[in-house]
């Protein structure tokens, strides 16, 4: 396929186009807390689950359609996995366990950094662009919180985990933090 012109095009009916930008948004860090989980995310499963996820928010952006056509991707960066047995609760489980208590289920937490790339054709030669094409952090962040708010989006996700994710098959919650 070819890049669009700088240059307008020349037909007499058609809008001229210009090369598209593509900016960037960063989305506030958050952690997510996935039970019942005994063990770390591999990559291929943390990258399915950011697939899920990406496709979640962008369903649950508010974007106009009359704003003109709008591509987002994202890259998302892992920033710890812990375990509730990492976690020194071994002691507490102990102590759980003498006084007859029923454990609670194993946990595993992830931490995330979003970045969202939002791409949208130029208006003119000088780069200019329709701002309120762009969704900005605070319309990102509502769209993740969403996920995790809405108890329709929540089970969504929890069966698209289960359903896609081998790791995720026991999955019964997920919290967002």
């Amino acid at each position: 396929s070819e890049m669009p012109s700088q240059v307008p095009s020349i037909s007499p009916t058609a809008k001229p186009t210009y090369l598209p930008v593509t900016l960037d948004v960063m989305l506030s860090d958050f952690t997510l807390i996935f039970s019942p989980m005994d063990a770390y995310l591999a990559k291929g499963s943390r990258e399915e689950l950011n697939e899920i996820m990406d496709e979640m928010i962008v369903d649950n952006l508010m974007l106009s359609q009359d704003l003109g056509p709008v591509q987002i991707s994202f890259d998302t960066t892992v920033l710890s996995q812990l375990t509730s047995e990492d976690d020194d609760k071994r002691a507490r489980r102990r102590r759980m366990r003498e006084l007859q208590q029923r454990e609670p289920d194993p946990t595993l937490s992830i931490a995330f950094r979003k970045v969202a790339h939002v791409t949208v054709q130029t208006l003119d030669l000088f780069g200019n662009y329709n701002a309120d094409a762009v969704p900005d952090k605070a319309s990102f962040d509502l769209a993740l919180l969403t996920i995790f708010t809405d108890l329709v989006e929540k089970e969504r996700l929890v069966l698209s985990l289960r359903s896609s994710i081998g790791r995720f098959a026991n999955l019964r919650n997920v919290v967002m933090m």
